[in-house]
Protein backbone atom coordinates (compact mmCIF):
# COMPACT_ATOMS: atom_id res chain seq x y z
CA UNK A 1 0.00 0.00 0.00
CA UNK A 2 1.16 3.34 -0.77
CA UNK A 3 2.04 5.68 1.17
CA UNK A 4 0.97 9.21 0.20
CA UNK A 5 3.86 11.99 -0.22
CA UNK A 6 4.35 14.35 2.15
CA UNK A 7 1.89 17.43 1.66
CA UNK A 8 -0.69 16.06 -0.36
CA UNK A 9 -4.02 15.91 0.61
CA UNK A 10 -5.86 12.59 1.43
CA UNK A 11 -9.66 12.14 1.37
CA UNK A 12 -9.03 11.93 5.22
CA UNK A 13 -7.11 15.19 5.32
CA UNK A 14 -8.86 16.82 3.24
CA UNK A 15 -11.06 19.81 4.83
CA UNK A 16 -14.86 19.49 4.04
CA UNK A 17 -16.18 21.99 1.74
CA UNK A 18 -16.88 25.28 3.72
CA UNK A 19 -20.60 25.90 4.07
CA UNK A 20 -22.28 29.37 4.49
CA UNK A 21 -22.02 31.32 7.67
CA UNK A 22 -25.32 31.39 9.96
CA UNK A 23 -26.68 34.59 11.71
CA UNK A 24 -28.16 34.87 14.79
CA UNK A 25 -31.93 35.70 13.93
CA UNK A 26 -32.70 39.73 14.82
CA UNK A 27 -35.62 40.00 16.43
CA UNK A 28 -37.03 43.65 14.81
CA UNK A 29 -38.97 45.78 17.38
CA UNK A 30 -43.03 45.19 17.22
CA UNK A 31 -44.97 47.56 14.95
CA UNK A 32 -46.95 50.29 17.01
CA UNK A 33 -50.44 48.74 15.48
CA UNK A 34 -48.78 45.70 16.83
CA UNK A 35 -48.69 46.76 21.02
CA UNK A 36 -51.45 46.55 22.92
CA UNK A 37 -53.96 49.23 22.74
CA UNK A 38 -54.23 50.38 25.90
CA UNK A 39 -50.71 50.75 26.05
CA UNK A 40 -50.46 52.73 23.16
CA UNK A 41 -53.12 55.11 24.16
CA UNK A 42 -51.02 55.70 27.21
CA UNK A 43 -48.08 56.68 25.19
CA UNK A 44 -49.72 58.59 22.81
CA UNK A 45 -52.93 60.36 24.84
CA UNK A 46 -52.02 63.60 26.21
CA UNK A 47 -54.65 66.16 28.30
CA UNK A 48 -54.54 69.21 25.43
CA UNK A 49 -57.56 71.81 24.88
CA UNK A 50 -59.75 71.14 22.42
CA UNK A 51 -58.09 72.87 19.08
CA UNK A 52 -60.20 75.39 16.71
CA UNK A 53 -60.74 74.35 13.35
CA UNK A 54 -59.58 76.85 10.84
CA UNK A 55 -62.85 77.97 9.84
CA UNK A 56 -63.53 78.87 13.47
CA UNK A 57 -60.30 80.73 14.26
CA UNK A 58 -60.62 82.75 11.11
CA UNK A 59 -63.98 83.74 11.59
CA UNK A 60 -63.04 84.90 15.11
CA UNK A 61 -59.96 86.84 13.97
CA UNK A 62 -62.18 88.58 11.55
CA UNK A 63 -64.59 89.60 13.91
CA UNK A 64 -62.17 91.10 15.93
CA UNK A 65 -60.18 93.03 13.24
CA UNK A 66 -63.82 94.30 12.15
CA UNK A 67 -65.15 95.33 15.81
CA UNK A 68 -61.64 97.78 16.09
CA UNK A 69 -61.84 98.45 12.56
CA UNK A 70 -65.13 99.88 13.31
CA UNK A 71 -63.60 101.95 16.17
CA UNK A 72 -61.50 103.31 13.84
CA UNK A 73 -58.42 102.00 15.27
CA UNK A 74 -56.79 100.17 12.77
CA UNK A 75 -57.87 102.31 9.15
CA UNK A 76 -56.78 99.23 6.97
CA UNK A 77 -57.85 96.34 9.18
CA UNK A 78 -60.33 95.51 7.40
CA UNK A 79 -59.40 95.48 3.86
CA UNK A 80 -55.93 92.90 5.29
CA UNK A 81 -56.21 89.96 3.70
CA UNK A 82 -55.99 86.94 6.67
CA UNK A 83 -53.61 83.99 6.08
CA UNK A 84 -55.30 80.97 6.48
CA UNK A 85 -52.17 79.65 8.34
CA UNK A 86 -53.67 78.56 12.06
CA UNK A 87 -50.17 79.88 13.69
CA UNK A 88 -50.52 83.31 12.20
CA UNK A 89 -54.52 83.19 13.11
CA UNK A 90 -53.27 82.89 16.57
CA UNK A 91 -50.42 85.63 16.34
CA UNK A 92 -53.27 87.58 14.80
CA UNK A 93 -55.40 86.60 17.82
CA UNK A 94 -52.84 87.54 20.22
CA UNK A 95 -52.32 90.65 18.93
CA UNK A 96 -55.61 91.75 18.93
CA UNK A 97 -55.67 90.66 22.61
CA UNK A 98 -52.69 92.70 23.43
CA UNK A 99 -54.34 95.57 21.88
CA UNK A 100 -57.12 95.43 23.82
CA UNK A 101 -55.79 94.97 27.24
CA UNK A 102 -53.77 98.39 26.45
CA UNK A 103 -57.29 99.97 25.40
CA UNK A 104 -58.67 98.50 28.35
CA UNK A 105 -55.53 100.15 30.48
CA UNK A 106 -56.02 103.33 28.38
CA UNK A 107 -59.57 103.01 28.89
CA UNK A 108 -59.26 102.60 32.46
CA UNK A 109 -56.75 105.98 33.44
CA UNK A 110 -59.13 107.91 30.92
CA UNK A 111 -61.86 106.94 33.65
CA UNK A 112 -59.73 107.58 36.29
CA UNK A 113 -59.31 111.01 34.73
CA UNK A 114 -63.45 111.87 34.54
CA UNK A 115 -63.75 110.86 37.85
CA UNK A 116 -61.25 113.38 39.26
CA UNK A 117 -62.60 115.99 37.10
CA UNK A 118 -65.85 115.28 38.16
CA UNK A 119 -65.11 115.31 41.98
CA UNK A 120 -63.03 118.43 41.28
CA UNK A 121 -66.32 119.76 39.65
CA UNK A 122 -68.68 119.13 42.54
CA UNK A 123 -66.14 120.84 44.62
CA UNK A 124 -66.04 123.57 42.71
CA UNK A 125 -69.77 123.62 42.56
CA UNK A 126 -70.16 123.11 46.31
CA UNK A 127 -67.68 126.40 46.51
CA UNK A 128 -69.88 128.33 44.18
CA UNK A 129 -72.93 127.87 45.81
CA UNK A 130 -71.64 128.57 49.59
CA UNK A 131 -70.37 131.90 47.87
CA UNK A 132 -73.63 132.91 46.26
CA UNK A 133 -75.65 131.73 49.49
CA UNK A 134 -73.42 134.49 51.23
CA UNK A 135 -73.15 137.47 48.50
CA UNK A 136 -77.10 136.64 48.64
CA UNK A 137 -77.39 136.86 52.31
CA UNK A 138 -75.26 140.02 51.83
CA UNK A 139 -77.17 141.55 49.33
CA UNK A 140 -80.51 140.59 51.29
CA UNK A 141 -79.12 142.43 54.51
CA UNK A 142 -78.16 145.64 52.26
CA UNK A 143 -81.22 145.43 50.70
CA UNK A 144 -82.42 145.54 53.93
CA UNK A 145 -80.68 148.31 55.11
CA UNK A 146 -81.14 149.99 52.22
CA UNK A 147 -84.90 149.70 52.46
CA UNK A 148 -84.90 150.54 56.47
CA UNK A 149 -83.34 153.72 55.37
CA UNK A 150 -85.57 155.08 52.69
CA UNK A 151 -88.16 154.63 54.53
CA UNK A 152 -86.72 156.76 57.21
CA UNK A 153 -85.65 159.02 54.67
CA UNK A 154 -89.55 158.51 53.38
CA UNK A 155 -91.30 159.45 57.19
CA UNK A 156 -88.72 162.23 57.64
CA UNK A 157 -89.63 163.90 53.93
CA UNK A 158 -93.26 163.17 54.98
CA UNK A 159 -92.93 165.30 58.73
CA UNK A 160 -91.29 167.72 56.44
CA UNK A 161 -93.90 168.22 54.25
CA UNK A 162 -96.30 168.13 56.68
CA UNK A 163 -94.58 171.02 59.15
CA UNK A 164 -93.72 172.95 55.86
CA UNK A 165 -97.61 173.15 55.22
CA UNK A 166 -98.47 173.89 58.39
CA UNK A 167 -95.47 176.53 58.36
CA UNK A 168 -97.12 177.73 55.25
CA UNK A 169 -100.97 177.93 56.74
CA UNK A 170 -99.30 179.97 59.97
CA UNK A 171 -97.45 182.53 57.75
CA UNK A 172 -100.30 183.04 55.11
CA UNK A 173 -102.29 183.54 58.60
CA UNK A 174 -100.14 185.61 60.16
CA UNK A 175 -99.88 187.68 56.79
CA UNK A 176 -103.60 187.84 56.80
CA UNK A 177 -103.63 189.45 59.98
CA UNK A 178 -100.77 191.98 58.86
CA UNK A 179 -102.69 192.95 56.24
CA UNK A 180 -105.50 193.20 58.40
CA UNK A 181 -103.90 195.13 60.64
CA UNK A 182 -102.45 197.57 58.06
CA UNK A 183 -105.29 198.30 56.71
CA UNK A 184 -107.42 199.46 60.08
CA UNK A 185 -104.14 201.31 60.92
CA UNK A 186 -104.23 202.84 57.70
CA UNK A 187 -108.12 203.51 57.48
CA UNK A 188 -107.67 204.48 61.09
CA UNK A 189 -105.07 207.27 60.08
CA UNK A 190 -106.83 208.35 56.72
CA UNK A 191 -109.88 209.07 58.95
CA UNK A 192 -107.89 210.78 61.46
CA UNK A 193 -106.92 213.21 59.01
CA UNK A 194 -109.68 213.82 56.95
CA UNK A 195 -111.24 215.02 60.49
CA UNK A 196 -108.75 217.20 60.78
CA UNK A 197 -108.82 218.92 57.78
CA UNK A 198 -112.96 219.35 58.24
CA UNK A 199 -113.09 221.20 61.69
CA UNK A 200 -114.19 224.61 61.53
Amino acid sequence: MDRPAYGEETSLTRAPPSSPPTLAPTTLPPEPSSLPSSRLTQSTTQPSPPALSEDQLQRIASSIVDEIASQGKFSGASSTKIPPSNAALTQMVADMRAELVSLRCLLQGQYRRFVNIEEDTRKLQESIRRDLEKLNENAKGLANKLLEGLHKNSQSINQLSKSYQESSSEILQNLGDICDAVRVLLESQSGSSSSRFTAP
